[in-house]
């Protein structure tokens, strides 16, 4: 599996994260439950930033 590099800094201390978007909210909202709506994002450790892949 290749490892994700940071596009602002470089570094490789990257890891994925799953998150909410507002399909999720909007349904929760209207149906009272919630859907496995998730976008996936990264998370770099080196400068603190988030980015999509």
């Amino acid at each position: 599996m290749k490892k994700k590099i940071c596009p602002l800094c470089g570094s490789d201390e990257v890891f994925q994260s799953k998150k909410g978007g507002w399909l999720f909210l909007i349904t929760s909202l209207l149906f009272l439950f919630p859907t496995p709506f998730f976008k996936k994002s990264y998370h770099c450790f080196g400068c603190d930033a988030d980015f999509n892949a």
